[in-house]
C-alpha cells in the first residue's frame, strides 16, 4: 500500500468520527490524494459535481483532521483529473473552476433579489466607465441567499468583456490573513502594490474585517485610495452597514456612500425556478411533482435547495435511484439528519439558545424574569423569526406570548445589536451552533 493511499485510510478513519457513515460514503469513498507538497495537499475526484459541494460543506473538517493528523494548517485543493489540469479551491478565490460558474446566466431572478441583480449587472457593465456613481455597491442578507454568485458574476462579467481590467476578489478572511502575512514577511509595500491599484475589488464578508483594527486600518486606506482613483468597490455583507456595530464608523459610512442592496428568501415560485435551474445545470431532469416538493420543504436558503439537488444527483449516480418523489424525500431527510441546522424548527433554535445561555426550556417559555432567561428568551425570539419562514402570530404561539410581547423582543434585540458589539458576537455564535 503507498503511502498515499495509507494517509487517505487515516484522513477517512479520523473524518468518520464526526462525518455520518452516508457522508462519507456518498462524497469522500471514490478521493484520492494526488500530492502533498509543502502545505497543499491536492485530491482527485472523477466527480466534477462533488468538488464544490465538498469545499463548501466539508472543507473545515478536512482541515481540522489534517491538523490533528499532520500537526499544522493545509490548504486543500481537488482536481477532477488525475493530472491536475484543474483545481478548485476556497483559499483563492477565482482561481478554479468552482468560481467560473457563477454568471448572471445562471443566476435565478425573482421578487427577493431583482434589485441586487439588476445592481450588480449594472455595476459589471459600467465599471469599465472609471466613474464613482453609486460606487461602492453592497450586497447584503443571510447566508445562502446568492450574494457569493453575484459578486463573481460580477468579475466573471468584467474579465470577460474587459480583459485588459485588474480584477481582484477576496475574502475578508484572507484579506486579514494576508495583511498579517505582510506584516510578518515586511512585505507591507507589496500587499499595498497589490490591492490599491486595482481598477475592482471584490470582497466577500466584509463584516469579518471587524476581528481585527489592523485589517479595517487597511482597508480604509485601501478603499480611499481605489476611490481617489474611480476604481469600483463591491462587497457582501450579512446584513447593512448600519448594523455592523463590529467595523469603525468611518468604514460603515464609506459602505453607505453608494449602492447598498438586500436579498431575501426566495418566494415559491423562485424556489421552484432555482431547482430546475440547478438540475439542468448538472444534466439533471427533474420532473414538476419533484420540483415542487423540494421547494415547499426548504424556504429560506439557495445553498439547501441545490443541497437537495445535488443529493439526488449523487443517489442517481451512486446508486441508481430515479429522481422520484421518494428519492427526493429520501435526500432531504438525509441533509437535514446530516444537518438539522440547515433549516432548524423552533425546538432546535430554542435549545442552543438554553445551551448557550445556560438556562432550561420550560424556564426560558415560561414566566421568569430573571435577567438571564428574559435575555435568552428574546434571543430565542429573534432566532425563530430570523432563521425560520414563520409569522409573528406562530411565533407568539412557540413562546406563549402576545403579538405586543414578540414586537418588544425582537426591537429589543435589534437595540442590542445595534449599539453592543458583544451582543453581536453572542448571536452570531449560537447561529453558528444551530446551522452547525
Amino acid at each position: 500500500m503507498d503511502q498515499e493511499k495509507q494517509l487517505w485510510d487515516l484522513i477517512c478513519r479520523h473524518l468518520s468520527e464526526e462525518l455520518s457513515p452516508v457522508i462519507m460514503k456518498t462524497w469522500f469513498d471514490d478521493i484520492s490524494i494526488l500530492s502533498l507538497t509543502g502545505d497543499t495537499l491536492i485530491l482527485y475526484t472523477p466527480s466534477a459535481f462533488k468538488r464544490p459541494v465538498i469545499i463548501e460543506r466539508f472543507l473545515p473538517s478536512l482541515q481540522k483532521t489534517l491538523l490533528a493528523l499532520l500537526g499544522g494548517e493545509y490548504t486543500v485543493l481537488l482536481s477532477d483529473s488525475p493530472a491536475l489540469e484543474t483545481v478548485a479551491t476556497a483559499d483563492q478565490p477565482g482561481a478554479g473552476p468552482y468560481f467560473e460558474q457563477y454568471s448572471f446566466t445562471n443566476f435565478v431572478v425573482g421578487n427577493s433579489n431583482k434589485f441586487a441583480h439588476a445592481a450588480a449587472m449594472a455595476v459589471a457593465n459600467d465599471a469599465h466607465k472609471k466613474n464613482n456613481v453609486n460606487n461602492p455597491l453592497l450586497l447584503y442578507g443571510c447566508p445562502g441567499l446568492g450574494k457569493t454568485h453575484l459578486l463573481y458574476a460580477i468579475m466573471n462579467e468584467v474579465k470577460k468583456n474587459h480583459p485588459h481590467m485588474s480584477v481582484r476578489a477576496v475574502t475578508a478572511e484572507n484579506f486579514t490573513n494576508e495583511i498579517i502575512d505582510a506584516i510578518h514577511t515586511k512585505k507591507n509595500t507589496e500587499f499595498r502594490k497589490r490591492y490599491r491599484t486595482l481598477d475592482m475589488l471584490l470582497i466577500d464578508d466584509i463584516q469579518f474585517l471587524g476581528k481585527t483594527d489592523r485589517a479595517q486600518e487597511e482597508f480604509f486606506n485601501t478603499f480611499n485610495d481605489l476611490h481617489s482613483i474611480s476604481s469600483y468597490i463591491v462587497a457582501t455583507s450579512d446584513r447593512p452597514p448600519s448594523d455592523l456595530p463590529l467595523l469603525q464608523e468611518r468604514l460603515r459610512n464609506r459602505l453607505e456612500m453608494g449602492w447598498a442592496f438586500d436579498i431575501q428568501p426566495p418566494d415559491y415560485e423562485t424556489r421552484v425556478a432555482i431547482v430546475k435551474n440547478k438540475a439542468a445545470n448538472l444534466g439533471l431532469h427533474i420532473p414538476d411533482d419533484v420540483a415542487f416538493y423540494i421547494a415547499d420543504s426548504i424556504h429560506a436558503n439557495v445553498r439547501q435547495l441545490e443541497g437537495a439537488v445535488k443529493k439526488i444527483m449523487g443517489y442517481q449516480s451512486l446508486m441508481g435511484l430515479p429522481p422520484t418523489l421518494d428519492t427526493a424525500e429520501k435526500a432531504i431527510a438525509d441533509l437535514f439528519s446530516e444537518n438539522p441546522g440547515l433549516n432548524p424548527s423552533a425546538d432546535h433554535i430554542i435549545r442552543e439558545v438554553c445551551r448557550f445561555y445556560g438556562v432550561d426550556e420550560h424556564e426560558l417559555k415560561g414566566s421568569s424574569r430573571r435577567a438571564k432567561v428574559v435575555l435568552a428568551r428574546h434571543t430565542a425570539i429573534y432566532l425563530v423569526h430570523t432563521l425560520m419562514d414563520t409569522s409573528k402570530t406562530a411565533i407568539g404561539s412557540i413562546f406563549k406570548r402576545d403579538h405586543t410581547t414578540i414586537m418588544h423582543a425582537l426591537n429589543q434585540v435589534d437595540a442590542r445589536r445595534a449599539s453592543d458589539a458583544a451582543a453581536v458576537k453572542e448571536i452570531d455564535t449560537i447561529i453558528r451552533n444551530i446551522r452547525g
